[in-house]
C-alpha cells in the first residue's frame, strides 16, 4: 500500500471510532453517582417504569444505562433499570433532596401484588382515603417489624402524583401471622384494624 494512503486510512479510522464512541462511564456505588458535575442520589421510595424513561445519557462502571425520565427535567431526574425487570430506580440531583410523601401529593393509589407477574388489585382515587394513608405514614411513630417471622402476605401500594408524573411513590404492605399489618416506606408503621378500609 502506498504510504500516502496511510494517513487517510488512519484519519478515517479515528473518525469512525469517534462516531461510535460509547456513553460516558460514571463510578456508581449503588446509591450515588456523579454526572455532568452534579451528584445524583437514589430516592429509595420512587420508581418509574422503563417505558417512561427516555434516552441513555451515561452508563455506570458496571455497564447499566443511566436514562432520562420523560416529562421531568433531564438535569435533575435520572433512572437506572432494576436488573431484568421493567422497573427503574429513580435518582434525583442533590439539591432536590428527599421528597416526602406529603410533598409528593399523591392523587391516586394502586394496590398491587406480584405472583410473580404484576397483578393490579385495586385503584383508588378517593381523596379522603389517600389523605388518610398520607397521614398514617407521616404521623404514626416508627415501629419495628416482628423478629424471626416472615410476612404471610406482601402487597405494594403505588402512589401517583400530578406533580411528578410518570414517577410512582412505592410503599410495601405486609401482613404477618396473627394479623399484624405494617406499611414500609421511609419508615415502618404498624397499622390498626381500620387500615384495610382505605384500600377498598
Amino acid at each position: 500500500m502506498p504510504k500516502r494512503y496511510i494517513p487517510v486510512l488512519l484519519l478515517a479510522s479515528l473518525l469512525w471510532i469517534a462516531g461510535c464512541s460509547p456513553l460516558p462511564e460514571v463510578p456508581f456505588d449503588g446509591r450515588t453517582f456523579l454526572y455532568n458535575r452534579a451528584e445524583y442520589n437514589l430516592h429509595p421510595q420512587l420508581e418509574v417504569k422503563e417505558e417512561a424513561t427516555g434516552k441513555a445519557v451515561a452508563e455506570t462502571d458496571s455497564g447499566d444505562a443511566i436514562q432520562t425520565i420523560k416529562g421531568l427535567p433531564q438535569d435533575r431526574w435520572l433512572a437506572i433499570r432494576n436488573g431484568h425487570t421493567n422497573r427503574c430506580s429513580v435518582y434525583t440531583e442533590k439539591s432536590i433532596g428527599e421528597i416526602s410523601l406529603e410533598e409528593f401529593a399523591p392523587t391516586k393509589m394502586i394496590l398491587l401484588e406480584y405472583t410473580p407477574e404484576e397483578k393490579k388489585l385495586a385503584t383508588i382515587r378517593d381523596e379522603g382515603k389517600i389523605g388518610r394513608l398520607v397521614r398514617v405514614m407521616s404521623e404514626q411513630p416508627p415501629a419495628k417489624l416482628p423478629e424471626k417471622l416472615k410476612p404471610a402476605h406482601v402487597q405494594y401500594i403505588h402512589l401517583t402524583s400530578d406533580k411528578y408524573q410518570p414517577v410512582v411513590y412505592v410503599l410495601r404492605y405486609e401482613t404477618y401471622p396473627g394479623g399484624k399489618r405494617y406499611l414500609i416506606g421511609k419508615k415502618v408503621v404498624e397499622l390498626d384494624e381500620n387500615f384495610p378500609d382505605i384500600l377498598q
